[in-house]
């Protein structure tokens, strides 16, 4: 009987102390890895929300409906200038991190046949606490943070919190890994 309350101590004990150990408040609960060990690799965007309404950006004509655009009447525009975004598409948006602290942001587009990809050049890094991701985007001078909710080996998960005129607005970004 005294070994089976010493196993039940010690297995309350030790899933009490690493409850507690959680970092990010969607997880991991228990990792050996470090956050750096874990966010160095290339990661693909799989979901954003913006106030908690998923965006599907292969229906960019929804999205931007959905901005008040200042008044601005884009339905006389002349033919030789009028863009149709339902040709226009998202292949993919990915996270390129390194461990020394640079990367890139890739984003490839498509207009129907034609094949558009982008990448710019950035320095990332952890905040004191580790518990945000800060970017910098090459040559320009302004640092963006970014909360992070979760930092598993394969899934990072990313918030940001945006105050205009009192309002909040925020989007989340979840990230699957696809390459250490």
């Amino acid at each position: 009987m005294k070994k089976i309350s010493i196993i039940i101590l010690a297995t309350l004990g030790f899933s009490m102390i690493f409850s507690a150990c959680k970092k990010y408040e969607e997880g991991p609960a228990l990792t050996l890895r470090t956050p750096k060990q874990r966010v160095v690799g290339t990661w693909n965007l799989t979901e954003t929300r913006y106030n908690n309404v998923k965006i599907d950006f292969n229906n960019l004509q929804d999205f931007f409906n959905s901005f008040d655009l200042g008044g601005l009447d884009l339905s006389n525009a002349p033919d030789s200038t009028t863009f149709d975004l339902s040709q226009l598409s998202l292949k993919s948006i990915k996270l390129n991190l390194d461990k020394e602290g640079n990367g890139a942001i890739s984003i490839e587009l498509a207009y129907g046949m034609l094949q558009f990809p982008y990448s710019q050049e950035i320095t990332w890094s952890f905040d004191d606490k580790k518990d945000a991701l800060i970017f910098k985007i090459k040559d320009v001078a302004e640092e963006q943070s970014f909360k992070i909710l979760k930092l598993t080996k394969d899934e990072l998960w990313l918030e940001k919190t945006d105050v205009n005129n009192g309002v909040a607005s925020i989007v989340n970004f979840e990230f699957e890994k696809i390459k250490d």
